[in-house]
């Protein structure tokens, strides 16, 4: 019966008005716009042209509201691989740098598609042949996710069409005179080949840049232009070894080089030289007085910090890799220690939610469990419901967003953490921001954060 706390009676209730008895009749609840509701098979309350596929007669099960309280919660479509090949003690770890599988086998380990996209992504982990250093299961794991979420996110193109854009020059400690030194530094222009010279010592090989679209260069094809350039300069000193047979002479490592890759944490390019210290600057020559906006290289020679990092940043400012419909987002890899198995997830929870694998090799296989496998979307109630996103909410700002407003050093710096990653955004300094300008670089500064 009704009380103070619940005042809804769920017996039979006899009304009168006077005298004479109501005779009630139950009426089906109806929304705002006149149409019929009804409980899903989620317990959730929707109108009839949400649930109208999921109604026929005498087949639909009757859901009532009052009896659906075993909450459970939603679950992303995931695939959990065998027990990894004892070949591989993911315990201990493995350094790839030194073991393992060979660049070939860690290359196109298996295809991975999420939410039926039309666009599934070859599993690339061959960088882990760079890594010198020991990698657990849940270490590799992590390495899977990050390099997933950049395949399926929204990571965009550098447009290299600014002509400014392609070149920078660079220097090291380790030189005090000649080329490569402060007072002569290397030109790296990225679109330049490189060409072919058998007299040099050792021998230089051809190699056309890989940059092959100017308004379309990956962060990949832009880090291997400049490794290349730098390679076949004074910076670097290659170790070489002769075929007595063939008399010919290759490079087989290195006692000095400049090494270069992206920093996806801090979002710029990163250059190492040992312990020695590099500076860089914009342009081909001392002539040069633009900025490198693109790449982060500053007119003014600056000295890198400890990490090998201008402290600019270098965000690609083109067209995203993937259309709007075919990102994913949230995917994730995980490895249980005790049972020796790999589980990739979808970011997506609920019966939408949808995995598969295909094109696996015997590597993918025998490092980490994985073989063609698939977990499509269900009619049914089984995995729940899509999830949605987290919001963080700001205080109302206290100045005028109708008119245009300034954006200064003691304001364009937010420390923002997503899903554990966590990275400083810095924007362009600038006097006329206008609202939807500041929410739009502010936004491509959060999405352009990562793992490296």
């Amino acid at each position: 019966n009704a009380n103070q706390n619940v005042p809804f009676n769920k017996w039979q209730t006899h009304v009168f008005v006077g005298e004479d008895a109501v005779e009630a009749s139950l009426v089906q609840a109806t929304d705002s716009n006149a149409e019929k509701l009804y409980v899903n098979q989620y317990g959730q309350i929707q109108p009839y042209s949400v649930v109208k596929d999921e109604l026929t007669t005498a087949k639909t099960q009757l859901f009532s509201l009052d009896e659906l309280t075993d909450k459970k919660t939603s679950l992303p479509a995931a695939i959990t691989g065998t027990a990894v090949s004892s070949t591989y003690d993911l315990t201990t770890g493995i350094n790839f740098s030194s073991a393992g599988p060979t660049d070939a086998q860690l290359a196109n380990l298996m295809t991975i598609n999420f939410e039926d996209s039309t666009l599934p992504v070859s599993l690339d982990m061959s960088h882990l042949k760079k890594i010198n250093a020991t990698l657990t299961g849940t270490q590799i794991a992590s390495e899977m996710t990050a390099t997933l979420q950049k395949k399926f996110g929204d990571q965009a193109f550098y447009d290299l069409t600014d002509t400014s854009s392609t070149s920078f020059q660079i220097s090291s400690s380790r030189l005090t005179a000649g080329t490569g030194s402060s007072t002569s530094p290397v030109p790296i222009t990225l679109f330049e080949n490189i060409p072919a010279n058998a007299n040099a010592v050792p021998p230089v090989v051809a190699k056309v840049s890989p940059i092959t679209n100017i308004k379309q260069a990956t962060i990949p094809q832009i880090v291997e232009a400049m490794q290349a350039q730098l390679d076949a300069s004074a910076l670097c000193t290659p170790i070489t070894t002769t075929n007595a047979t063939t008399g010919i002479t290759t490079i087989t490592g290195y006692t000095n080089r400049v090494v270069v890759s992206y920093d996806y944490a801090t979002q710029g390019f990163k250059f190492v030289d040992g312990t020695n210290i590099l500076t860089t600057k914009a342009g081909k020559d001392s002539a040069n007085t633009a900025k490198n906006e693109v790449l982060g290289f500053p007119v003014t020679a600056v000295t890198l910090n400890d990490n090998g990092l201008t402290g600019l940043k270098s965000i690609p400012n083109g067209v995203t890799e993937r259309a709007t419909l075919e990102q994913r987002y949230g995917m994730k890899v995980e490895y249980d220690s005790v049972n020796k198995i790999f589980t990739v997830k979808s970011g997506t929870t609920g019966d939408n939610s949808s995995i598969a694998i295909t094109n696996s090799t015997a590597t993918a296989t025998a490092l980490f469990g994985f073989s063609n496998s698939a977990v499509d979307k269900s009619k049914l109630a089984t995995r729940g419901i899509a999830s949605t996103p987290a919001i963080a909410e700001g205080t109302t700002p206290t100045i005028n967003l109708a008119n245009n407003f300034a954006v200064d050093a003691t304001n364009n710096t937010f420390v923002v953490t997503v899903d554990g990653v966590k990275g400083t955004v810095v924007l362009p300094i600038d006097s006329n921001y206008s609202l939807s300008t500041f929410m739009s670089k502010l936004e491509k500064g959060i999405n352009s954060m990562g793992t490296n």
